[in-house]
């Protein structure tokens, strides 16, 4: 069971009070592991690779597509908390997708690395790390803003 965490988060102070997670059932990244009991790609001892299609805002994933998130084991909740004295985390996940990516061969088709960062993007309240393989395109239209509507007025 995760202990509770009394600390003021730079989120928190930036944004005049406490941040309100989509999901705030899993507070760690490891409480998530227990209950979804995902394959695990790679870990150390202060981060976790782990197969994860678990995503509400995307389409499921195609025959091929890889999706796999890193997260911290014990960090901050949100990328914009980390501080200088969360190198060796920040370390830590860059050598993770380092291995990660050698071991599924991703270095030879290329892959995005994405970062949802506090709610509505972030639905968890703990760092995660997203590496995706696939169709390029497919992924740069389903993050495209949306074009305004054409009206007939000039």
């Amino acid at each position: 069971m995760a202990k509770e965490d009394h600390s003021v988060q730079l989120t928190e102070v930036l944004r005049g009070g406490k941040v309100q997670w989509d999901k705030p059932k899993h507070r760690d990244v490891m409480e998530h592991i227990r209950s979804h009991n995902p394959e695990i790609i790679y870990e150390d001892e202060h981060v976790i690779a782990y197969i994860d299609d678990e995503d509400s805002r995307e389409e499921p994933a195609q025959a091929g597509e890889k999706r796999i998130s890193i997260s911290p084991k014990n960090s901050p909740p949100s990328l914009m908390d980390l501080d200088i004295t969360d190198a060796k985390v920040a370390t830590h996940l860059l050598f993770a997708i380092q291995q990660v990516t050698y071991k599924l061969g991703l270095y030879k088709t290329g892959f995005e690395i994405r970062a949802n960062v506090l709610p509505p993007y972030q639905q968890n309240p703990f760092i995660k790390l997203k590496i995706r393989t696939g169709d390029p395109k497919k992924s740069k239209a389903a993050t495209a803003p949306a074009a305004p509507a054409e009206n007939g007025s000039s």
